[in-house]
């Protein structure tokens, strides 16, 4: 039996087995592609990706398959288990590690895949090194069940959690301790950072380098590189300031609170009220307003701040001035184009709105007024007038796009009419108003 090709053109094959109402047992499991060609032979008891969340099989070794199954990835490598036996193969079908008995291999990262071998009681863990073809062994034998857990590598370190202490520590590729075991500890863009046992934070690249190490600062946030050097936001005396690689002061510590850099802006809390600065200290949103909303854009010179009346406004960073109405819900602003939800919003209730209702899946009446909003523009006119749910915000900036920068009411209904063609509901004994015909 072969499953559902995917969009990579792969899918399980089972040989063998008994199948009722389309889920397979006791057969055994590879993968075709879509020529008919094996991948990987059906000579396993599972085959599974694995999960993005923690580098883990998604099935185990006694999983049953569906023939509704279907692949969610391009199989990069898979984990396939021969009974109680684990290996990891490629998209080829090759074997990266040992076939190991009683073993659970993780995902493979940076030519390392962490494994859990468990013996009754006993639980050996460590990496398979698939560049030297040797274990890495980080805990050998130890009697109780998962006291380490080897998670996926980042870069040229991985880390370890001793789930009886709950803490951390990092290690390299050859096994050494690169720092001592921390709490707290979080991943963002290359870095590492956790808090060691007097609770001071501890900086690592994912290089295997530690940053400001033995420094004076109590806490840190993400930097992000500059050329060459990198800023990162520090406190110092309970004050909050950005320093460089080298603990040199960039911004001097005179602030509350500091948000990691984003392409040379930083938010950051002075007095009680927020603000965004430079990396040289310059005021680039004045400090007067209760919050700001972080943008992917870099160096976005229109950005929503919230104001006393607890909505948000448009901040025009070159003319230092608000612009347009409030918004109770907002998005940063991408290509022009922001989706929002004003604060004096109408929503009628229509086979539109139910439609869209449907096909997204806002059954909640509370979810509606913040889950359905409009386009504005970075001067503060409302490029539509039908309040949509935001996964359509793509569609639209296209189609106004295409439209000369402009959609006439008409041609926005037709638009939301063919989206909904096919979870609009209308009763079958009363009118359907001509505003909702679409053919």
């Amino acid at each position: 039996m072969i499953g559902r090709l995917n969009c990579y053109g792969k899918a399980y094959v089972a040989d063998g087995g008994s199948e009722k109402k389309g889920v397979v047992s006791g057969a055994k499991v590879g993968i075709v592609d879509a020529d008919g060609r094996l991948l990987i032979a059906p000579q396993y008891t599972s085959v599974s990706e694995f999960s993005s969340a923690n580098g883990r099989p998604v099935k185990n070794a006694n999983s049953s398959l569906s023939m509704r199954d279907t692949l969610k990835t391009a199989g990069e490598y898979l984990s396939c288990f021969d009974g109680k036996k684990n290996v990891v193969v490629d998209g080829q079908g090759n074997a990266v590690t040992p076939l190991t008995d009683k073993a659970v291999y993780l995902l493979p990262t940076y030519s390392m895949c962490g494994f859990t071998i468990q013996d009754g009681s006993n639980v050996t863990s460590g990496y398979w090194d698939m560049e030297a073809k040797k274990q890495l062994l980080i805990s050998n034998k130890v009697k109780k069940l998962q006291a380490h857990i080897c998670t996926p590598f980042t870069g040229q370190v991985a880390k370890i959690d001793n789930t009886t202490s709950r803490t951390s520590y990092f290690i390299d590729k050859k096994g050494k301790a690169l720092t001592d075991e921390c709490t707290k500890v979080k991943y963002k863009d290359e870095y590492w950072i956790g808090y060691d046992k007097t609770k001071k934070p501890v900086l690592l690249h994912e290089s295997g380098k530690i940053l400001l190490a033995n420094s004076e600062f109590q806490d840190l946030r993400f930097p992000e590189k500059m050329g060459t050097d990198i800023m990162i936001p520090a406190k110092k005396s309970g004050k909050w300031g950005v320093v460089n690689g080298l603990g040199q002061t960039l911004v001097p510590f005179e602030y509350d609170d500091m948000k990691s850099p984003s392409a040379g802006w930083i938010c950051a809390v002075k007095g009680g009220k927020c603000g965004v600065i430079d990396t040289s200290g310059k005021v680039i949103v004045p400090f007067q307003y209760s919050d700001i909303a972080e943008s992917p854009v870099a160096n976005s010179q229109n950005l929503w701040v919230r104001a006393a009346d607890s909505l948000y406004y448009n901040f025009d960073v070159s003319c230092q001035q608000t612009v347009g109405d409030g918004m109770r819900v907002v998005t940063a602003f991408e290509d022009g184009m922001a989706w929002v939800v004003p604060a004096r919003q109408q929503i009628q209730d229509n086979s539109i709105l139910n439609g869209l209702k449907l096909k997204y899946n806002i059954r909640a009446a509370s979810l509606v007024p913040v889950s359905f909003g409009v386009l504005v523009d970075t001067k503060g006119n409302q490029k539509t007038r039908i309040p949509t749910p935001q996964a359509l915000r793509s569609a639209l900036y296209d189609a106004i796009r295409k439209n000369g920068d402009n959609l006439t009411y008409l041609q926005e209904k037709r638009f939301l009419l063919d989206v909904t063609r096919a979870t609009r509901v209308c009763s079958l004994t009363g009118e359907i108003a001509q505003e909702e015909w679409d053919y």
